[in-house]
């Protein structure tokens, strides 16, 4: 599609059309992170528990129930605060980027991503709270390569970020076009005077 074979009118349809479809893939990915964004607290936690077997050791049967119970509110409130964040078109509607050509994940989507890594601040807390031993320890939220309630989110990356270079482009296209018209315009005024 280029401007020359599109009206100005049919590009500003087309860019609605692409935010309704960006919207779409948004939602799926968002689903996708409200199921695992508190497993990922539950899989952070486990694996220190299990890799410090020392420390392990000293937790008591009601302790762990503390610990999992703990886990498992804290994962899910910050899900939820992390959700209502993202609800921002904004942040899923990025400019134009020279190397945006090269995205194909979602945690490239810097203001969203620095959202969703929230999740990490949850585990945390919670190691400092319980007294784990790496609380220092780097822990980073990987956007998940498996299939998650049927949908896999390497695929939904790579159309969203299809739709943003498409939409970007048409854009692109809209403000070409004014910019020729209004050369145009000036031109016309020019010899007209």
């Amino acid at each position: 599609m280029t401007a020359n074979t599109q009206t100005v009118a049919e590009l500003h349809q087309h860019i609605e059309t692409l935010r309704d479809q960006v919207r779409t893939v948004t939602l799926e990915i968002k689903e996708i992170l409200r199921v695992d964004l508190p497993l990922f607290v539950d899989r952070e936690l486990k694996s220190a528990f299990i890799n410090h077997p020392d420390f392990a050791q000293t937790i008591d049967d009601d302790l762990l129930q503390d610990i999992k119970k703990a886990l498992s509110s804290a994962g899910a409130t910050k899900r939820d605060e992390i959700l209502a964040a993202l609800e921002d078109d904004a942040l899923w509607l990025p400019s134009s980027d020279p190397n945006e050509d090269t995205k194909t994940s979602i945690d490239q989507n810097n203001a969203v991503w620095s959202i969703v890594s929230g999740i990490c601040e949850s585990v945390h807390a919670l190691k400092v709270k319980f007294n784990f031993p790496d609380v220092d320890g780097t822990i980073q939220y990987k956007a998940p390569s498996w299939f998650i309630e049927r949908k896999y989110l390497p695929s939904l990356s790579e159309r969203y970020w299809r739709l943003i270079r498409e939409l970007n482009e048409a854009q692109r296209q809209i403000t070409e076009s004014h910019a020729s018209e209004s050369k145009g315009h000036l031109a016309r005024r020019w010899d007209d005077a």
